[in-house]
């Protein structure tokens, strides 16, 4: 992770240094806009672009940008192996603290990945303990790090990170899709 990229004063209180800077978050994170578009701006370019070559199309391309790899840096964190159980839970569903511990399997990782900026609390840390469960905070994924062996993925086909659309959208459908987003209409994730 990159510690010269986010100059925020309130991540230096809360934390003591600020993490690297991120796409698409507030000036808490460095103030950088989003990057899935068609045109962006992208500071500190001769790091944060990978070439796609033209025969990964764009929605697959899309999900290399953040998705991917933040998914992918969990399942390494959680030393996940083929036949092992995997519970995933959405940040709704972390409210639930005493509910979200009891889901947990005896004997396994939680592999907290993102960027949390609250105080945690409502956790049952006993039920975690008991239940002999570790907690990895892995922190914001790097992304970098993982770009070329999940392209490789995707390119061979051995990867298909479009399995996790929901629905597609058309340019002009734009304006009430995102009404519909905002009732929670559709699904996670959607590509227009």
């Amino acid at each position: 992770m990159c510690d010269r990229t986010n100059s925020s004063i309130l991540q230096e209180k809360l934390y003591g240094k600020p993490f690297a800077g991120l796409f698409g978050y507030s000036r808490f994170a460095g103030d950088f806009a989003d990057g899935q578009a068609e045109h962006v701006r992208c500071p500190f370019a001769d790091v944060n672009l990978l070439k796609i070559s033209d025969s990964v199309p764009d929605e697959k391309a899309l999900y290399l940008r953040d998705i991917l790899p933040t998914s992918y840096h969990a399942t390494v964190c959680a030393d996940i192996k083929e036949g092992k159980s995997v519970m995933e839970c959405c940040e709704e569903h972390q409210r639930g603290g005493r509910r979200g511990v009891a889901g947990l399997p005896q004997v396994g990782i939680v592999a907290l990945v993102a960027d949390h900026a609250t105080k945690t609390n409502q956790v049952l840390i006993s039920a975690l303990m008991e239940k002999g469960v570790s907690l990895h905070g892995t922190g914001q994924a790097s992304v970098q790090k993982y770009w070329h062996e999940l392209l490789k993925k995707v390119e061979s086909g051995e990867l298909d990170p479009t399995v996790t659309l929901t629905h597609r959208f058309e340019i002009d459908e734009a304006s009430e899709l995102y009404d519909a987003l905002d009732r929670k209409k559709h699904g996670v994730k959607t590509f227009l």
